[in-house]
């Protein structure tokens, strides 16, 4: 997978043009800090080495910045209609700690893992949301 593919991807499963929007270069910086070994064993600082990366650990962290910039958020009323931006936090930290236990299940082996549809997966190599070569 290629580090643009997996930009897409953690894009795709962290709601990125929902308020508020993330853009590539925020997905890229979130990136960096999930880098793993590839199937080879070769460091992300290898020139061989083949991107790859914890995908749900990205998505956890892209929520987690969605939440904090709703954080200082407040709810209003406006033409009889009410608007709960606390709720956008609350929603965005959840989704962020269900990533997370993903990424912790991917990550100490990835024995069961869910993906999106529900199904269970238990070769992490096709994980979409775990680890991803």
């Amino acid at each position: 997978m290629s580090t643009q593919e997996a930009i897409d991807l953690v894009k795709l499963h962290a709601a990125a043009s929902s308020e508020p929007p993330v853009d590539n270069t925020d997905v890229e910086t979130v990136l960096e800090q999930w880098k793993l070994p590839d199937s080879f064993g070769r460091l992300p600082d290898d020139a061989e080495w083949d991107p790859t990366y914890l995908i749900a650990g990205a998505v956890s962290d892209v929520f987690k910045l969605k939440a904090a910039r709703v954080a200082s958020s407040f709810g209003f009323t406006a033409d009889g209609a009410s608007y709960n931006r606390e709720q956008m936090f609350e929603h965005y930290t959840q989704l962020a700690e269900q990533w997370s236990r993903r990424a912790t299940l991917a990550k100490n082996g990835g024995v069961t893992v869910w993906d999106p549809m529900g199904a269970v997966k238990s070769n992490r190599r096709q994980d979409t949301f775990g680890i991803v070569p």
